[in-house]
């Protein structure tokens, strides 16, 4: 899908893997809920998923 869309987007797309993406994190503390999909983030009555997201979502901090 990337490689069909990147000649027409403006911004190029680069698929991630989990282990991929957490490589960003190193050195922080992830908050609550972790390192998820972004589907997983903030969930709740009348929030689900509209579909399938290949993308992770993650929030964390500085220690110290």
């Amino acid at each position: 899908m990337a490689a069909a869309m990147n000649p027409v987007m403006a911004e190029t797309i680069t698929a991630r893997s989990r282990a991929q993406v957490a490589r960003f994190f190193d050195g922080l503390e992830l908050a609550e809920p972790d390192l998820v999909r972004i589907t997983q983030w903030r969930s709740g009555p009348g929030l689900g998923p509209a579909g399938a997201a290949a993308l992770w979502a993650g929030l964390a901090r500085k220690p110290g």
